[in-house]
């Protein structure tokens, strides 16, 4: 397994400009071709152990841990968030650290939030539509 997580995706070591590039989300693999890979080279591993692991490495289970407790419970933006204009920062997460860096950290745009957030309101409320039932029902 060691030999394996040393070489994915095609690992090398970097050179003196590689270490100085900055991570991009679109870079990352998505959780079904890590799972592939994971399996086919090392086919000991537990599949559902892996994938429910993973999960909480997605976007939105990051955001959720780093923005949450500081949103709902202090009134302001999580340690996660900035505010400065990065490439695609407003509609997707993005990195704050080189591609070399451990652990890598992650940044999340208050609009960017924001428009996840109104996606989940509008998906609530077609489904209310849908279902003919009243989101907020009176007593």
């Amino acid at each position: 397994m060691c030999n394996f997580l040393s070489k994915i995706g095609d690992r090398r070591t970097p050179t003196l400009t590689d270490e100085r590039q900055f991570r991009h989300s679109s870079d990352d693999w998505s959780l079904d071709a890590i799972i592939t890979a994971t399996v086919r080279d090392c086919p000991a591993t537990n599949r559902t152990e892996l994938e429910e692991w993973l999960i909480l490495s997605r976007y939105g289970a990051i955001a959720y841990k780093e923005m949450r407790s500081a949103y709902i419970h202090e009134g302001r933006s999580g340690k996660g968030t900035h505010s400065f204009e990065l490439s695609e920062s407003a509609i997707r997460p993005t990195y704050l650290s080189g591609i070399y860096t451990t652990p890598p950290t992650i940044g999340f745009k208050v609009e960017f939030m924001l428009s996840i957030l109104e996606c989940c309101i509008d998906a609530f409320e077609a489904d209310a539509l849908t279902l003919q039932q009243d989101p907020v029902p009176e007593e």
